[in-house]
């Protein structure tokens, strides 16, 4: 018969694998679904996912599931949605905003996880540690797509307002040399900004992959 007082120690540890799992196919997904607009962000992803796959195996050296870890529950992941199939790579702001934001959601879910692991698990001090490790670096993954989070709006802002004062000036169709220096300033700055954040085109994913 099973020492029941295991238990929590296997569902916490087999609950934490799941987690690690589902989160490493979502930003993989998330990552090439973001490649042919925003080569940055994707990277930024498949870095994190890349780090996550660390994050699963300092888990597996805690458990005796190594070679026989059964998932409890399937994988879910948006991209089996038939809606999302139809539309699978994101080419607007509005797609990336969306992507960024659940993947904000999905390492708060993880620290929380983690935290919580802390607080209950009495038996284990190897993973304590483990568990409060993996809540630091969640947290440090949530800082880095926060600021990353807050850059690409702040860009994308910047240029749907000069997109608005360049549609009215062609609107009114007021010749350069009779706008005020700040409005020509402005222009400038625009053609600027288009440039960094100019979309991969395919031959530079090609040349990246």
């Amino acid at each position: 018969m099973p020492n029941s007082s295991r238990l929590p120690f296997q569902q916490s540890l087999s609950r934490a694998i799941d987690l690690e799992d589902d989160h490493i196919s979502q930003f993989r997904t998330w990552a090439l679904r973001l490649r042919p607009f925003h080569l940055s962000l994707a990277r930024i992803l498949d870095l994190q996912a890349d780090e996550m796959d660390d994050h699963k195996r300092m888990l597996l050296d805690c458990s005796r599931m190594r070679t026989n870890h059964l998932r409890n529950r399937p994988i879910a992941t948006t991209h089996q949605s038939p809606a999302a199939a139809e539309h699978f790579f994101v080419l607007n702001v509005t797609g990336a905003t969306t992507i960024l934001e659940k993947a904000r959601a999905l390492k708060e879910e993880a620290r929380n996880l983690y935290r919580y692991c802390v607080l209950t698990e009495a038996e284990n001090t190897r993973l304590i540690r483990v568990y409060q490790a993996l809540q630091k670096f969640k947290g440090s993954h949530l800082q880095i797509l926060l600021e990353t989070q807050a850059g690409f709006a702040s860009k994308h802002h910047q240029i749907s307002a000069m997109t608005r004062t360049g549609a009215c000036l062609r609107r009114f169709r007021i010749p350069d040399r009779q706008l005020p220096a700040h409005s020509m300033s402005c222009r400038s700055s625009l053609t600027g900004l288009r440039l960094k954040i100019q979309p991969t085109k395919p031959n530079q994913i090609q040349r990246n992959g």
